[in-house]
């Protein structure tokens, strides 16, 4: 575990205040267990300190405020993008209580969160937000409100004050069955408004055909314009999510084939921008959400980890493999022994004896020399009577003791380098 890691452990106990578990895997995004207590972290790159302190004080949220149950028995009677609406909720709750525990956490959320926004992690660069579900505008209010321009109307104001207040888990789920609902029905609104947009822009364009003169016009009306108009007018009856599939059919037939309607649409491309927006959305769910989730798994370090089985080591023969060292000592260590010179101390001694004793001796002289001049002559107050008869023209009298402060202890410290390289060169090294 790098130093980076180890303190972000650190901080993130210190803001759960609880000895929460903490591990770095190779997940794609960080998680909390909340049975277990247990927040695991992936292993980002390119991810700024702020960044990773805003991640971690989220899911430290979560550990805080979310109970153990989080949406296991809503999820049941909703569709799977419900899900979405409880994250997007839930996670505007344990934010803002986070945040108002630790408000010096305040700065890393807005500069994470600005970070996500400049490399579009929610991936609505040239998007329209208005034509956005309600839950996805609500979701980008709540983490890069700051840096976007997002209107409500008087009804979705409302959810964004109960979303302020909401303090416990119950009222989120709540809030989120109610959002569900409003989200449905503008998703159904939004489809019939896409239907009469594409009728509209049809009849204008059949229209600026007729205006003028060319030999096309007669082709006009047996294009796939025509079955559209049956498409579109046949689906009264049905769902709108077949309205949706039959639109979307046309137009890849339409495509392919390079006929008129490919013509009528690069005219028109930028009305129909929001119609093609609106086709993400196969259910009411929060887009944004999943595309914040997408791209902080595209930033996980992948490592390949290699899972093996330890090999079977009671069948092995020990015996055969463990070399006692008494007989290492004998085959390898005694011929060096043996071919050392026995005789090879007294010969250093004989040969050095006259340097060894010149030397001890300016040791000694030496020693003494240190010795004299630490001694301190001083009068004891004792009258000396072998001085006693000079007293007429002497008055030095009196007895006299030398004091010698104690000296130093000498030792001599000497490095021998024993290991294998200095075996041919240890007696000429010692010697010289």
């Amino acid at each position: 575990m790098s130093t980076n890691q180890i303190s972000k452990t650190t901080l993130a106990k210190l803001l759960a205040t609880e000895n929460i578990n903490v591990e770095y895997r190779g997940t794609h995004t960080a998680a909390f267990n909340v049975e277990s207590r247990t927040l695991v972290l992936p292993i980002w790159n390119d991810m700024t300190p702020e960044m990773h302190d805003l991640l971690i004080g989220h899911e430290v949220g979560h550990a805080l405020d979310t109970p153990t149950e989080y949406g296991n028995k809503e999820l049941q009677n909703y569709g799977k993008g419900f899900k979405t609406f409880l994250n997007v909720v839930e996670d505007a709750r344990v934010e803002r209580r986070i945040k108002n525990r630790y408000p010096g956490l305040k700065r890393q959320f807005s500069k994470g969160y600005q970070e996500f926004f400049n490399r579009d992690f929610f991936k609505i660069k040239g998007k329209n937000l208005a034509k956005m579900l309600l839950i996805d505008r609500i979701n980008l209010h709540y983490k890069i409100g700051p840096f976007l321009s997002i209107n409500f109307n008087e009804v979705e104001t409302q959810f964004i004050r109960k979303i302020d207040e909401v303090e416990n888990f119950d009222d989120v789920i709540a809030i989120c069955k109610e959002l569900y609902d409003y989200c449905k029905q503008e998703l159904e609104e939004n489809r019939k408004e896409q239907i009469e947009d594409f009728k509209q822009k049809l009849a204008e364009e059949e229209d600026f055909g007729d205006d003028e003169d060319h030999d096309e016009d007669d082709d006009y009306g047996d294009d796939d314009y025509g079955d559209d108009f049956e498409d579109l007018d046949g689906a009264s009856g049905e769902s709108h999510h077949e309205n949706e599939e039959n639109e979307t059919d046309a137009d890849e037939n339409d495509d392919e084939n390079g006929n008129g309607h490919s013509h009528g649409t690069s005219r028109f491309e930028s009305d129909y921008s929001d119609s093609r927006q609106l086709k993400d959305y196969d259910e009411p769910k929060s887009i944004t959400d999943e595309n914040l989730e997408k791209s902080l798994r595209q930033m996980t370090e992948q490592k390949e980890i290699l899972i093996g089985n330890a090999p079977n080591t009671s069948d092995w023969d020990y015996d055969s493999l463990i070399v006692n060292y008494k007989d290492l000592l004998g085959e390898v260590f005694d011929p060096c022994f043996r071919e050392i010179d026995k005789n090879a101390l007294t010969n250093f001694e004989t040969r050095t004896k006259n340097a060894i004793l010149y030397l001890v001796k300016e040791f000694e002289l030496r020693k003494k020399a240190a010795e004299a001049r630490r001694v301190v002559v001083s009068d004891t107050g004792v009258l000396d009577t072998n001085k006693l008869h000079t007293y007429k023209f002497n008055d030095d009298i009196f007895r006299k003791v030398g004091t010698v402060t104690a000296g130093k202890n000498h030792g001599i410290v000497i490095f021998v380098d024993w290991s294998g390289s200095m075996s041919d060169n240890l007696l000429p090294h010692a010697s010289g």
